[in-house]
C-alpha cells in the first residue's frame, strides 16, 4: 500500500495487499466478470465492530462449495483480510464484501471451469443504506413487479449469493419508472420472493410471515426472526402469495444495508399509522358538525395502535375518546384507510355486517333489487335485514382482492367484510 494512502473512501485486499479501492484491478478475461461466475457476501460494520461475522464466514463458505470454488483462503484468512482493509480505511461503519471469483483460465481457450484459477478479494466502503435513513416515511415504498419475476431457483440458487442481478434491475427501472424507491419480486406462480438486497416480512396480527423459497437466506432475516421468538411472536417461514401479503397489516424488510425498514406503501396500498390521517382531516373540515382526528400523523412504526380497526385495544381508545368528547359516533381506520371499525355513543362495537345492512338501506332505495355482497363471516341477520330492504344478499370469498372481482363480477354498488 502506498504510504500516506486516503482509504477512508474505500479500502480493498487483493493478493495479500491492501491498497485503495481505486487501485483495484481484475483482469477483462476473469470469468467472475464475463460469466458472472462468482459469488460473494457482504457483512456490516457498525460501531467500530462486525455484525455476526461468524455467520457471514459460513454462509459465504457454503457459497463457494456449492459453486465448487477452492481460493485457498480458509475462513481465519478471509476474516484477517477484511480486518485488515476496515482497520486501514478507519471506517466506524462501513459495508465490507468479500468476494469468490472462478477466475481466469489456466489453459488458454479452455471451456472447463476447472481449468480456471479461483481467486479470492475483498473491498469496503462507507456504510451502504438500501434505503436512505432521511427518507421521509411516506416514501419508503415498493413496487410489484408486473413484467419480471424472480429467476427460478432450479437455475440459480438464491442461497448462494450472486450478481445475477438481471431480474433485480429490470424490476428497479419498473418500479423507479412509477415513482417507487424499491421493488419486489414474485416467483413463477406468484409467490413473495425478494428486493434487490433484502428480504421481505409480513405482518398479521402477532404473527410474522416470511418467504420460504425464491430468496437469499438473509443474516439479517435470521436475527429478525430471533428476536421476533424471543417477543414471542408466531413466525411463519411458509410460501405467500401475493394476494395474502397485500392484506397484511405492517410489511419491513430487512438487510445489511440498513437493518429493519417498515414500508408505508406496496402498489397503491398504504400500510402505517395514521395512512388516512390527512385525507380525514381534509374530509371532516367540509363536513357539518363537531369532529376530532386522533394520531392523524403518518408514521409507519405505529406508535399509538395496532392498525387493525377491531383490534379489542384500538377500540378501547376510540371508545374513550367517544365517551370523552360525548360523540354520536366513533370511526377506526387500518392503516391504509380501507378497513374501519366503528363504536356508537355507548361505546358498542358495530359489527362490519351490520354496517353493511345500513349503508345498504339508502343505496337500495335508488336501486332495487342491486346485489349487496356480504363476506363468509357475516350473519343470518345481517343478510335477511338487506333482503327486507329489497336488495340481493349475496355471500363471498373474504378478502378486498375477492371482493372486488364479485362487485364487478356483479356490477355490485355495495360490499362489505367482518375483518373490519
Amino acid at each position: 500500500m502506498a504510504e500516506g494512502a486516503d482509504l477512508r473512501t474505500g479500502a480493498a485486499w487483493m493478493d495479500g495487499r491492501v491498497m485503495p479501492l481505486s487501485e483495484a484491478r481484475l483482469p477483462v478475461n476473469d470469468w467472475g466478470l464475463i460469466h458472472s461466475d462468482i459469488t460473494y457476501d457482504v457483512v456490516p460494520v457498525w460501531d467500530g465492530g462486525f455484525f455476526r461475522l461468524d455467520d457471514y464466514l459460513d454462509r459465504f463458505g457454503r457459497s463457494m462449495a456449492s459453486l465448487r470454488m477452492d481460493t485457498g483462503m480458509s475462513a481465519a484468512d478471509i476474516r484477517a483480510a477484511l480486518t485488515a482493509i476496515v482497520t486501514a480505511s478507519g471506517l466506524r461503519a462501513a459495508y465490507v464484501a468479500m468476494v469468490a471469483s472462478r477466475g481466469v483460465p489456466l489453459i488458454p481457450g479452455t471451456r472447463d471451469p476447472r481449468d480456471c484459477g479461483n481467486h479470492f478479494y475483498a473491498w469496503c466502503v462507507p456504510y451502504i443504506h438500501i434505503m436512505r435513513p432521511e427518507l421521509p416515511p411516506e416514501n419508503r415504498t415498493a413496487w410489484i413487479a408486473k413484467n419480471v419475476t424472480r429467476i427460478p431457483t432450479a437455475s440459480i440458487d438464491p442461497r448462494v449469493k450472486n450478481y445475477h442481478w438481471g431480474d433485480f434491475t429490470a424490476g428497479l427501472f419498473e418500479a423507479k419508472d412509477r415513482g417507487y424507491e424499491t421493488v419486489i419480486l414474485l416467483d413463477e406462480s406468484g409467490q413473495v420472493t425478494e428486493g434487490p438486497g433484502f428480504n421481505v416480512f409480513a405482518v398479521r396480527g402477532n404473527r410474522l410471515i416470511t418467504p420460504e423459497h425464491g430468496m437469499l437466506e438473509g443474516i439479517s432475516r435470521r436475527t429478525v426472526l430471533e428476536m421476533a421468538a424471543e417477543l414471542g411472536l408466531t413466525t411463519d417461514i411458509r410460501p405467500l402469495p401475493l394476494a395474502e401479503f397485500m392484506e397484511s397489516d405492517e410489511i419491513f424488510i430487512s438487510s445489511s444495508g440498513g437493518g429493519v425498514i417498515a414500508l408505508t406503501r406496496v402498489d397503491d396500498r398504504i400500510f402505517g399509522n395514521g395512512a388516512a390521517g390527512p385525507s380525514t382531516i381534509a374530509a371532516t373540515k367540509r363536513l357539518n358538525g363537531r369532529h376530532k382526528v386522533l394520531f392523524g400523523d403518518i408514521d409507519g412504526t405505529f406508535p399509538n395502535h395496532h392498525p387493525n380497526p377491531v383490534d379489542p385495544e384500538t377500540l378501547a381508545i376510540l371508545c374513550d375518546a367517544v365517551a370523552g368528547a360525548g360523540a354520536d359516533l366513533g370511526i377506526g381506520f387500518d392503516g391504509d384507510g380501507d378497513r374501519i371499525g366503528i363504536v356508537d355513543a355507548k361505546g358498542r362495537q358495530v359489527p362490519g355486517d351490520f354496517l353493511t345492512a345500513f349503508l345498504a338501506q339508502d343505496i337500495l332505495e335508488r336501486s332495487p333489487g342491486a346485489p349487496v355482497i356480504l363476506d363468509v363471516k357475516s350473519s343470518d341477520m345481517a343478510m335477511d335485514l338487506i333482503t327486507q330492504a329489497g336488495g340481493d344478499a349475496q355471500i363471498w370469498k373474504t378478502g378486498h382482492s375477492h371482493m372486488k372481482t364479485r362487485m364487478a363480477a356483479l356490477t355490485a354498488p355495495l360490499a362489505g367484510e367482518m375483518s373490519g
